[in-house]
């Protein structure tokens, strides 16, 4: 694979963009190991202290953090990512709406393009008017769930702590296991199923949100124990 990188632009931001797209489109997961630093020199074809530098402003956006020894990883701070991906998404609406500008072309024109453009590409007619309400739900108290799973020959269990943060926060995933009581590729399992989902709530049917969900246990069996367990004990 190949990279065009741009001259006006230094290739360390270039590169830090390419890696914050790729982490806000779930290419890499929250709780993802990204490649080494020698990898991603030899990926694009840059020195490995352009890649330093590249990651170095990455942890300290939050999207990645360094465990010692063991590389780097995705952030599994939801609300982190969400908040760089509306950034982003904004920063393209701006760009796109400067060019048309830039053209000539006045907001009554923008909507009828982007209209026409969604009917065209999606196969879909839309209508730009006033917003709607999105309901969602939260909890006002911590609470602890547990999920088993214990079919035939498969086992695995899952406890989580669920506590009530501030408005507008989203949601956030952490782990608060001894790695003697849970291995960490299970944690970074759990964490990424807990992830992939959009959780439900029980009053209403709708989403949950300002909740951390924290890991403060969990059991697995050397033989009857594989992934997609602690998927089904994790979703209980």
């Amino acid at each position: 694979m190949s990279f065009n990188f741009n001259n006006e632009t230094p290739i360390y931001l270039q590169i830090i963009e390419l890696i914050k797209m790729q982490i806000i489109t779930k290419e890499y997961l929250p709780n993802q190991k990204l490649p080494s630093v020698r990898e991603l020199s030899f990926i694009y074809e840059v020195n490995p202290n352009t890649i330093q530098k590249s990651l170095g402003e990455l942890e300290e956006m939050g999207l990645i953090y360094t465990e010692r020894t063991n590389g780097k990883f995705v952030t599994n701070d939801i609300t982190v990512i969400e908040r760089i991906r509306k950034e982003t998404i904004n920063n393209m609406v701006d760009e796109f709406y400067e060019s048309m500008a830039k053209m000539g072309i006045d907001k009554k024109s923008i909507i009828e393009i982007l209209k026409n453009v969604i009917e065209e590409r999606f196969h879909t007619s839309v209508i730009f008017g006033e917003g709607n309400i999105v309901y969602k739900e939260t909890i006002s108290d911590s609470i602890e769930g547990a999920g088993h799973y214990e079919p035939l020959r498969h086992y695995a269990e899952v406890r989580l702590m669920l506590e009530p943060t501030e408005r507008g926060s989203g949601l956030s995933f952490d782990s608060n296991v001894s790695e003697d009581v849970l291995d960490r590729n299970w944690q970074r399992l759990i964490l990424t199923h807990l992830n992939e989902k959009n959780h439900i709530g029980v009053l209403t049917g709708s989403e949950i949100t300002d909740i951390k969900i924290t890991i403060t246990n969990g059991r697995a069996h050397n033989k009857h124990t594989d992934g997609g367990d602690f998927r089904q004990a994790t979703y209980r």
